[in-house]
């Protein structure tokens, strides 16, 4: 499995309600998405997602993303926090690698 691009996603919403919507993204899996990583914090809900690629991501992003964060918080426009990593150099035991 080849990564080339890593976003970390903070969300402003319990992980109860996260939990129940990350069905969504595996049902078909988003497409260039390979690995997703969630857990709770203080703040809320942190999310790191493994991409094929910045295009993978960005396609997610624009045609995606808003439908999710509608299915995960319906009466308000939820609004997350997004970190973009070009991924340069990666050490993970197995058959994962940077592109």
């Amino acid at each position: 499995m080849k990564v080339s691009h890593v976003v970390v996603h903070d969300v402003p919403a319990s992980w109860n309600v996260c939990a129940a919507a990350l069905p969504t993204m595996r049902q078909p899996a988003a497409s260039g998405l390979l690995m997703l990583v969630a857990g709770a914090t203080d703040e809320g809900v942190r999310a790191i997602s493994f991409w094929r690629s910045e295009a993978d991501w960005e396609r997610f992003r624009i045609d995606s993303l808003p439908a999710l964060l509608r299915t995960i918080e319906p009466s308000r426009q939820l609004r997350t926090t997004d970190r973009q990593l070009a991924v340069r150099h990666l050490f993970a035991h197995g058959s994962v690698e940077a592109t």
